[in-house]
């Protein structure tokens, strides 16, 4: 019998239910008498496995320092290598503009419903409360959690319990002893992502309203996703191709770039996007005395003050990040630029290897000086090109030069672009 059709009645449901049963039984069984060999047939693939050593060095507790300076230091190791910024005027004391951005309080539903929302799986931070926790005492602990955050709120001031981060090293690829081989995932307070979810909403719906965020940034942004950036980066292609022009692509790629943002400058593009001064004293507090610790092998590190950079998987810091490069299009001259967080494409269009050889150039050029403007790190070993045509007009451009500050960047014939994995 055609196994569909023996799904759909009602006696081949029945059968297949008791085999699941009688598996499940053979297995619990299985793993109450011989756990150790059930270990054996299925070793955890975990990628926070213990390190044993860490740059040369196989003291455990230095093993954590040097682990957590290296997470903490990243932002202010990559603009050590940059020259500052121009001197940055910022005026905490000017009057507002009208159509300012002011963070308002909320009240009793805002926060019960976040806390009705909140998954019971997720990791609590260095405060030690659950989800669960949270979820169970709901009707208690909204009052009390409700006045810390209109009081944060009304004064200005985020709070300093809220600052300090747990790290847990996640491995990526390469030699396990290389503290660069791993990614930081950082472990925050609950309580502290639901007031970070009540900021993010309402400067979210202040840069929709005032139409700030520009239309060429497709992460975390409501409406788009990494289809729709890609779709609009293709159609843009055979439109040139269409018309008997060729395509050149700049594939960006920025070393550290949540890890890098420098807090003064974001402050001040704050500014200049209409945040009130009483909100953008919430943000400057909330952004400084920051500290984290890194937790490995089941030990904490000593905690590490934080200077640069916004977090990557916290609920604010995309938003602060995609305001903080929302000005990058317009350098680039007028032409076509894709965003998808940190990954950009630059497509450049014309009808001979010259022409598209000295607009990759010009793109290329301003970037970088967007980004050394902005203490950001453009990876040039990293950074590639590619060119799309007919077979005629690719042959032309195959050995096309590209290059900044004497750095070749690579002309590929695949690229992987992250935004949506897919292969051109």
């Amino acid at each position: 019998m055609d196994i569909c059709l023996f799904l759909c009645t009602k006696h081949g449901r029945s059968k297949i239910r008791v085999n699941l049963d009688n598996i499940l039984k053979r297995l619990d069984v299985h793993c109450i008498c011989k756990e150790d060999e059930l270990k054996k047939l299925w070793p955890a693939k975990s990628r926070n496995s213990f390190v044993l050593c860490l740059n040369g060095v196989d003291d455990p507790d230095k093993i954590l320092d040097i682990m957590n300076s290296h997470f903490a230091n990243i932002g202010d190791k990559m603009a050590s290598q940059l020259a500052p910024p121009a001197d940055i005027g910022l005026d905490i004391e000017a009057n507002d503009v009208d159509g300012a951005f002011f963070l308002t309080e909320v009240n009793e539903s805002v926060v019960s419903e976040l806390l009705k929302e909140l998954k019971p799986s997720k990791s609590c931070g260095i405060d030690g409360l659950t989800a669960r926790l949270l979820k169970d005492c709901k009707l208690h602990i909204v009052p009390p959690i409700l006045h810390i955050f209109n009081l944060s709120l009304s004064t200005s001031v985020f709070p300093s319990a809220w600052k300090t981060s747990l790290v847990t090293p996640l491995f990526k690829i390469g030699k396990r002893d290389d503290a660069n081989n791993y990614r930081p995932i950082s472990l925050l307070s609950l309580i502290s992502k639901l007031f970070k979810r009540i900021v993010d909403t309402q400067l979210y719906e202040f840069c929709r309203s005032h139409q700030i965020l520009c239309d060429n940034q497709a992460e975390f942004r409501k409406g788009h996703s990494r289809s729709s950036c890609l779709l609009d980066f293709l159609d843009g292609i055979y439109t040139d191709i269409d018309r008997g022009a060729a395509c050149g692509v700049l594939f960006l790629d920025l070393r550290k770039a949540f890890d890098s943002v420098h807090h003064k400058l974001l402050l001040c593009k704050l500014r200049n996007y209409g945040v009130s001064i009483s909100a953008l004293k919430w943000f400057k507090s909330y952004l400084e005395e920051r500290f984290q610790s890194t937790k490995l092998n089941g030990k904490h590190s000593s905690e590490a003050k934080v200077e640069y950079g916004v977090s990557q998987g916290s609920i604010l810091g995309p938003l602060l990040f995609i305001m903080f490069i929302n000005d990058l299009p317009n350098a680039l001259n007028n032409s076509r630029c894709h965003l998808y967080a940190d990954d950009m494409a630059i497509p450049v269009t014309g009808f001979s290897a010259a022409e598209i050889k000295d607009q990759l150039n010009s793109r290329l050029e301003e970037a970088k000086h967007w980004m050394d403007s902005n203490v950001l790190t453009l990876n040039l070993k990293k950074t590639n090109t590619m060119v799309f045509g007919t077979r005629h007009t690719t042959q032309q451009l195959e050995n096309i030069a590209v290059a900044c500050n004497g750095v070749n960047v690579e002309v590929v014939k695949v690229q992987k672009v992250s935004w949506h994995h897919a292969r051109f």
